[in-house]
């Protein structure tokens, strides 16, 4: 797993903020379960021991260890974003998820991939790397943005796929999901989607300035775009969230590796 701000280059005018993802100003991502925090905080269990791959910053360590009592250690290969994450008091290894020694941390009941998966040439091997690391019953939990947003699909019938420095078409992401191509890559790496949910991506700045919601009071827009999400997810989900545990393999055959 390369650190993913380098795989920008070309697409964007400046290498984009290694600190660019953090909780909405007002803070009320991490209440809200219809968005990306609080989304998490729902589908990770109470008490639970987390492995938080890619940490970022910590801001989803920090509400799971505070809102849900979990224990969680976090693994982030760019320093200056581990530095912010420790800072929230989370125990944040340097480096990549093959780096980091089971003898070394233990065995975990979720391993989290939030917004990671997506950044990587090869997400499988990655998935299946991850049950070394899960205690028996345990679970994978990963987010990843929706390709098929009505917002990517309206720019596609008018020939556009620009990148951008944050969001859905981040220039960083190399590998696109719909829910049922994710669903696939973790059946395809031995997993059984138990949960899943999606979030509403209102912190998008597209909604300000894109018609009819731009014309919206902020309070009504969020609440149309909240109630569109819950009618046609597969169109209005900004993300997926799935949690997913292993299951045997057919025929005794083993797809960890």
């Amino acid at each position: 797993m390369n650190d993913p701000d380098r795989n920008a280059s070309g697409f964007l005018v400046e290498v984009p903020d290694a600190l660019r993802y953090t909780p909405l100003p007002t803070g009320t991502e991490g209440h809200d379960p219809t968005e990306n925090i609080g989304a998490i905080r729902e589908i990770v269990p109470s008490g639970s021991r987390v492995l938080d791959v890619g940490c970022g910053t910590g801001w989803v360590a920090k509400e799971l260890k505070d809102k849900k009592g979990c224990e969680v250690i976090g693994v982030e290969p760019n320093e200056s974003r581990a530095e912010v994450a420790r800072s929230h008091g989370i125990q944040v290894h340097v480096g990549y998820l093959e780096d980091l020694r089971i003898e070394e941390v233990d065995r975990f009941d979720i391993v989290l991939f939030g917004d990671v998966l997506e950044h990587l040439s090869d997400p499988l091997s990655i998935l299946c790397d991850a049950k070394r690391y899960l205690r028996p019953g345990g679970s994978v939990v990963v987010s990843v943005p929706n390709v098929a947003h009505w917002m990517v699909r309206l720019d596609l019938l008018r020939g556009r796929f620009n990148y951008q420095a944050s969001g859905i078409m981040d220039a960083t992401h190399l590998r696109w999901f719909t829910e049922k191509t994710l669903r696939k890559l973790l059946e395809n790496a031995g997993y059984r989607v138990d949960e899943w949910r999606v979030t509403c991506g209102n912190w998008m700045p597209e909604y300000a300035r894109k018609r009819p919601f731009r014309w919206m009071r902020e309070s009504h827009r969020h609440r149309l775009v909240k109630r569109m999400t819950r009618w046609f997810p597969r169109l209005f989900a900004c993300q997926y969230i799935m949690r997913a545990s292993i299951q045997d393999a057919p025929n005794g055959q083993d797809r960890s590796r």
